[in-house]
This record gives C-alpha cells, structure tokens and sequence, in this order.
C-alpha cells in the first residue's frame, strides 16, 4: 500500500528493524536520528542486498527505513505499507558531482541551473 502515515521514530524503538551495516550512510542517519530521540534502534538482522532487503520486509521478518524514492519502489513490488517518519526528520546530505575535466553540454547546464535554484529556494525556507 502506498499510504502516507505519519509515525514518530520513537514507536519503531520496540520494533524489529532490518538495516544495512554501521558504514551505511542510510544506517548511520538512522541511528543518529535515534539517538537524538535517546532512544535505540532493535536491529533484527543488518542486511547489504536490496533486493533480500525487500524480500525478507515483504515476508514480514522485520520493517526497514529507507529513503522514500527506495520505499516507493519497494511498495511498487511488494505487498508493503509506507509511513513517513515525522519525529525526528531525518535527512540525507546530497552532493551535486561534475566533471573537473569536461565542460557541461547546454541540457546539463540547465539541470545545473535548477538544482541550484532550488536548492537556494529550500534552503530560504528554512530560514524562515
């Protein structure tokens, strides 16, 4: 199901969690957001494979946090329920990455120009 649920970290606390290993930015987000909370993430299993990470949450060993584009494409092929995680918001840091060699063609330049612009605009709005 592709629903939209809101839940606060802390009622995964009690809740067995399938996740990637310590080294996983994914992972690493996670448990900082969990200590913020002072609280502890119940790591049933620690598992690499996307592709047996939805397996084993599709064959209900235990849930998992992923990123939301992961999650919907999850959702797109298992039998799974989606909830947005509110409290604590957890975010991911992105890079923009170029060439240092090649110059951009006139449509990457563009795409450039946008993600520029709305990263200005985000970070305004948090400003505010």
């Amino acid at each position: 199901r592709q629903g939209c649920e809101e839940i606060p970290l802390a009622e995964l606390a009690d809740i067995d969690l399938l996740l990637p290993r310590t080294y996983n930015t994914i992972r690493r987000l996670v448990d900082e957001a969990f200590l913020r909370i002072e609280c502890s993430a119940r790591v049933a299993a620690e598992i690499e494979s996307s592709t047996t990470l939805a397996a084993a949450v599709a064959d209900r060993f235990g849930s998992t946090i992923l990123p939301e584009s992961a999650a919907r494409v999850l959702a797109d092929t298992h039998a799974v329920n989606l909830s947005r995680i509110v409290e604590p918001e957890i975010e991911a840091p992105l890079a923009l990455c170029l060439s240092g060699h090649l110059p951009l063609s006139v449509p990457a330049q563009a795409v450039k120009a946008i993600l520029l612009e709305l990263v200005a605009e985000m970070r305004g709005n948090r400003r505010t």
